[in-house]
């Protein structure tokens, strides 16, 4: 733990269920699952181009990635109906480096897929995708984070319980000095607090640098 607290000021236990806590916040903030084999269905929506050169409106972005499979590829009209259905991406060929289909290419750490045997229509459409995201292990990020977020809330919760303790005390010849416990904590908590923003902010910029590769095209 980041804390430096021990495990008789906060238990193991207590530990394992703060980190759960701080691990749904990283998912619920991202809109993100940063385990593996999470299933997703999306509606991306396709539209003519926006300037004269965009000949070939053939890119989608995920909301999710990494890609690990694609199980579903279709190409829909207003009322659901299919017009298209290309093809799938097992997750075999992920793992081994095969990310091209008869139909498209997929580029998984992004998320990006690009159509190779044809152009989106410049009738408005949608593209509905089944596909599992995740990672196999969870990235240092991830792990460091979780770490910070579970560190504050150890903080506040041993400080709640702690209102009252001694923070120096004599004996004959001896004089011992703890610090006081509250700055300490509050020190603690606002290092592990621009930590966690730091963090936050590598993820976010991320997100926004995945968007930035179909710079150009109709999305």
């Amino acid at each position: 733990m980041k804390t430096g607290l021990t495990s008789s000021e906060v238990s193991v236990n207590s530990i394992s269920s703060l980190i759960s806590i701080a691990d749904a916040e990283i998912d619920s903030t991202t809109n993100q699952k940063f385990s593996s084999g999470n299933s997703q269905i999306e509606y991306a929506n396709v539209y003519p181009p926006k300037r004269a050169d965009d000949l070939s409106p053939n890119r989608i972005l995920t909301k999710h990635y990494p890609i690990q499979s694609i199980t579903e590829f279709l190409l829909v009209d207003s009322s659901g109906t299919t017009i298209t259905t290309l093809s799938t991406l097992p997750s075999a060929s992920v793992t081994a480096g095969n990310h091209i289909t008869a139909n498209y290419y997929c580029e998984p750490e992004s998320g990006l897929i690009e159509l190779t045997s044809l152009a989106f229509d410049y009738v408005p459409r949608k593209a509905k995708l089944t596909y599992t995201y995740g990672w196999s292990t969870v990235p240092t990020v991830i792990g460091e984070l979780s770490a910070c977020l579970a560190g504050i809330r150890a903080w506040i919760y041993f400080l709640g319980g702690n209102y009252s303790t001694v923070e120096k005390y004599s004996l004959p010849e001896q004089s011992y000095d703890k610090g006081v416990l509250f700055e300490r904590g509050q020190k603690i908590i606002d290092e592990l607090s621009k930590k966690s923003e730091e963090l936050f902010n590598q993820l976010q910029k991320k997100q926004r640098s995945q968007f930035q590769i179909t710079s150009g095209g109709y999305f």
